[in-house]
């Protein structure tokens, strides 16, 4: 019980003291916990190859006795130093668990997720929420994925389309090469509707626009007057 009393002072100790555990930098504080825990001796406790205290018995030896309460003394200690350095949210969710090692376990299981990416907030959650927030993830990276390959089919029909248009086009090109040079329609035998010269259309004639009687003077000798 002395060495009890001692240990307690020294959690006392400002060196000891731990900051409230409500969620965020679970690493941190496990570590601090588990220094503590291990400097007041109890910390074995947590070993998970640690087996269950036996049941009393007619046939247990002193020394038996005398190691069964000590194992409990060392349980109950290590819970109260666990709970008391959790937030009173964090207090009141945990103290129904009464096993230290499962409500040590429950917190790395929880928390731990912070390394893992599992969790994304403090939020209390059960194992229905986290297997539904896996599956939602699940069905995320699905659509995403669906989306990436649909993306990528549209932008190969449209790169197969417009090299489908290139290809229309030097086709037509190259089916009348004499109205085309350079990717460009010949313009040298086309006639103009307006003056009757060769080489430029009508809305391009530089020369004012006649009348229709008057059109086409290169077309139509000129009026012999008798």
């Amino acid at each position: 019980m002395e060495s009890v009393q001692n240990t307690m002072k020294m959690f006392g100790h400002d060196t000891m003291k731990l900051d409230r555990f409500d969620g965020t930098n679970f690493l941190r504080w496990k570590e601090k916990m588990k220094f503590l825990l291990t400097v007041l001796k109890v910390f074995y406790v947590l070993d998970p190859n640690l087996g269950n205290i036996p049941e009393p018995s007619d046939e247990d030896t002193d020394g038996i006795i005398t190691e069964r309460m000590k194992r409990i003394e060392d349980e109950m200690l290590c819970r109260g130093y666990i709970l008391n350095s959790l937030s009173d949210r964090l207090y009141d969710l945990y103290t129904p668990i009464q096993s230290t090692k499962d409500m040590w376990n429950s917190l790395k299981y929880k928390y731990d997720a912070e390394k893992k990416k599992l969790l994304h907030t403090s939020e209390e959650f059960t194992l229905d929420q986290i297997q539904k927030h896996l599956r939602i993830e699940e069905e995320t990276r699905i659509r995403e994925n669906e989306l990436n390959v649909g993306s990528s089919s549209k932008e190969h029909y449209i790169s197969q389309s417009n090299k489908g248009k290139k290809r229309k086009a030097n086709n037509n090109a190259s089916d009348n090469p004499k109205q085309y040079k350079n990717g460009k329609r010949d313009m040298s035998e086309i006639i103009c509707h307006n003056c009757g010269n060769k080489g430029h259309i009508k809305r391009f004639c530089r020369f004012p626009k006649k009348e229709q009687n008057c059109r086409y003077p290169n077309l139509y000798p000129p009026k012999q007057t008798l």
